[in-house]
C-alpha cells in the first residue's frame, strides 16, 4: 500500500530461516500475519505500507528507545508502558458524570423485563431494532450478564433519588435478586443464570449459563455488598447471606490441595467440567467478605490460599490469565483486573504489604490493555456504515484478550475506584491518572442528548469494537447491548464516589473548575 496519508511508523523485528535478526525502524509501517485458506496450512502473509516518493510529498518521523538493565519482566513492561504514557499523555475527554449516570441508569431500568412474577435484565439486546435475538431471555450472573449488580446499581439510585423514579428503580432491582435466588435455590448450582421465560435452567444447557466460579463469586461478591449497605439502613435481607454462605460453604470443600479452584462444574454436580485453576483469584474478595461476616477464619484462609497459588503460578512472572470464561489459558486485562481486587481484599483484611505489591503488578498489567491514542477511523469509509464513528476519541478502549487482535472494548472502566485506591494507598499520581481516563474516556460511544449516534435510543452502547488492520477497523463483530456495559459504566462511577467522595468530586470535575476546590486529604 503506497499512500501519503499514513501519519505512523513502526518498529519492527524479524528473522529470516538461519539469518540474522533484523530490528529497525520501518518505513512507514508493516505488518506480517499467517494466513492460510480453509484447511491449508497457515503461511506468512505480510502488509508493507509506503510514502509515495513524488514532489510535494514531505514524511518525518521522530523514533526514541528506552534502554534499561536487570529488569524484571514485570518492571520492563511497567516502565516501558508509564515511559509511552508520559510520552503520549493520553487526553481527558471530561464528560458530565451526573448526566452520564442519569442516563444509563433511566436506560438500565427501562430494560428489565417481568414474565410470570420474575424480574431479570436480558442477556443480549439489539441497539438498532426492538428485535429480539433466540437468547434475550437468558438470565446471567457476573462476567458479561451481572444480573445482581445491575440490581445493585437500581438499589443505590433508589437511596439517591426519592422520587416515584428512584423508588421503581429499588423495586425492580429487589425483584430481580428476588426472582435469582429463587431459580437458583440450591447448591451445588444448577447454572449462574436461568430462562426467564421458564423460571428455570436453560435448556438445552448452555455454556453461557454454566456453573463457572467467576460468574457466581463475582455476582454474590456485589450482593454482600448491597446486603452490608441495606443493613446500615436497618434492612435485613438474611435469604441473601444464606444464599451465599450456602455457595460458599460448598465452594471451600471443592478447594484443591495446591489451592487451586475449578474453573467450572457439572451443573448441579460437584463434577469438574473445566479443571483449570487460572480463575482462582476470583472468589478470593467474597471469602474474605464472608470471614468478616461470619468471624470464621475458614474462609479468609481458603482466600489467602488461592491467592497465593495464582501468585506463585503466574504472578510472579508478571502473567496474567484467564479471566474471560471461553479462554482458560490466555492473557487478557480482566485476569489483571479480577487479580488485582483480589490482592486489594487480602490487603485490607491483613495490611500484609505483600498483597498490597501484588495488587499493584496486576494494576500494571491491566492498564497497559489500555489504548492511549487516538486511531483515526478510515477516510475513505462511509461513515454511517461504521460503527465506532469518525472523530470519536479512541483514548481509553482497551484490548479484550490476546485471542481477540485488534479488539476493543470499556470493561476495564469497572476499576475506576481500585485504581484510585491504588492511588490513596501509594501516592503514585500514575494511578490517579489511570482512574481519570478510565472514569471519563471508556464512555465516548455511549449515546446522550445531542450526541444520538446511529442507535435506537438515548443510553444505548454497543458492546465492542475492532480497531486492528483491514477493512473492519470501526466495525464490531455485532451491534448488541450485553449487560455488562451499563454495570461498568456505572460502577466505575458509584464505587468511586462510595469508596471516597471528595476523591470522586475532584475526578469528575475538569480541572479548571476544580482549581478552587479544597485538597483531597482535607
Amino acid at each position: 500500500m503506497t499512500d501519503a496519508r499514513f501519519q505512523f511508523g513502526a518498529l519492527g523485528a524479524r528473522q529470516a530461516d538461519e539469518g540474522p535478526i533484523e530490528f529497525g525502524f520501518w518505513f512507514p509501517g508493516s505488518t506480517t500475519g499467517y494466513a492460510g485458506g480453509r484447511g491449508a496450512p497457515a503461511a506468512v502473509r505480510s502488509i508493507r505500507r509506503y510514502h509515495p516518493i513524488a514532489s510535494g510529498v514531505a514524511h518525518s518521523y521522530q523514533v526514541s528507545f528506552r534502554f534499561g538493565q536487570n529488569e524484571s519482566f514485570r518492571d520492563v513492561t511497567r516502565e516501558a508502558w508509564r515511559w509511552a504514557w508520559n510520552t503520549l499523555k493520553p487526553q481527558v475527554n471530561y464528560i458530565d458524570v451526573e448526566q452520564m449516570r442519569r442516563v444509563l441508569l433511566d436506560h438500565l431500568e427501562a430494560q428489565a423485563r417481568t414474565i410470570d412474577g420474575r424480574t431479570a435484565i436480558p442477556f443480549v439486546l439489539n441497539t438498532m431494532s426492538d428485535e429480539l435475538q433466540w437468547n434475550w431471555s437468558m438470565v446471567a450472573m457476573g462476567f458479561v450478564g451481572k444480573n445482581i449488580e445491575c440490581a445493585d446499581e437500581l438499589l443505590r439510585e433508589g437511596d439517591r433519588d426519592p422520587t416515584e423514579r428512584g423508588q421503581k428503580m429499588r423495586q425492580t432491582g429487589l425483584a430481580i435478586i428476588a426472582s435469582l435466588i429463587q431459580a437458583l435455590p440450591t447448591v451445588p448450582l444448577q447454572g449462574t443464570g436461568y430462562d426467564l421465560k421458564t423460571g428455570k435452567p436453560w435448556e438445552p444447557e448452555h455454556d453461557w449459563l454454566a456453573p463457572w466460579l467467576r460468574n457466581a463469586t463475582e455476582d454474590m461478591r456485589v450482593l454482600m455488598r448491597a446486603y452490608r449497605r441495606e443493613r446500615a439502613q436497618g434492612r435485613q435481607h438474611p435469604e441473601w447471606f444464606n444464599w451465599v454462605k450456602q455457595y460458599l460453604d460448598w465452594l471451600v470443600q471443592q478447594q484443591r490441595a495446591d489451592g487451586s479452584f475449578p474453573r467450572r462444574w457439572k451443573r448441579g454436580s460437584n463434577e469438574v467440567a473445566e479443571p483449570a485453576g487460572t480463575t482462582s483469584y476470583n472468589p478470593v474478595p467474597l471469602l474474605v467478605v464472608m470471614s468478616e461476616e461470619t468471624g470464621d477464619s475458614k474462609y479468609q484462609a481458603s482466600a489467602i490460599r488461592a491467592a497465593e497459588y495464582v501468585w506463585s503460578n503466574w504472578g510472579t512472572r508478571g502473567v496474567f490469565i484467564g479471566g474471560a470464561i471461553d479462554n482458560p489459558n490466555i492473557t487478557d486485562k480482566e485476569a489483571g483486573m479480577l487479580s488485582m481486587e483480589a490482592y486489594l481484599s487480602l490487603f485490607d483484611a491483613t495490611r500484609d504489604s505483600k498483597w498490597l505489591e501484588r495488587a499493584k503488578a496486576a494494576a500494571d498489567f491491566a492498564e497497559s490493555w489500555i489504548w492511549i491514542w487516538n486511531v483515526p477511523m478510515p477516510p475513505d469509509a462511509d461513515d454511517a456504515k461504521l460503527h465506532y464513528k469518525k472523530g470519536v476519541p479512541t483514548v481509553g478502549v482497551q484490548g479484550i484478550t490476546a485471542a481477540v487482535s485488534g479488539g476493543v472494548d470499556e470493561y476495564l472502566d469497572w476499576a475506576v475506584p481500585s485504581y484510585a485506591k491504588l492511588y490513596n494507598l501509594t501516592k503514585d499520581e500514575h494511578y490517579l491518572d489511570v482512574a481519570r481516563v478510565l472514569l471519563h474516556d471508556t464512555k465516548s460511544m455511549v449515546a446522550l442528548p445531542g450526541r444520538p449516534y446511529d442507535v435506537k435510543g438515548i443510553g444505548w452502547q454497543q458492546e465492542g469494537w475492532r480497531m486492528g488492520p483491514g477493512s473492519s477497523r470501526g466495525v464490531g463483530g455485532h451491534r448488541f447491548w450485553l449487560p455488562w456495559v451499563s454495570a461498568n459504566h456505572l460502577y466505575g462511577i458509584t464505587g468511586l464516589e462510595e469508596y471516597d467522595p471528595a476523591l470522586f468530586k475532584r475526578l469528575s470535575t475538569k480541572p479548571a473548575a476544580a482549581a478552587n476546590m479544597p485538597a483531597v486529604n482535607q
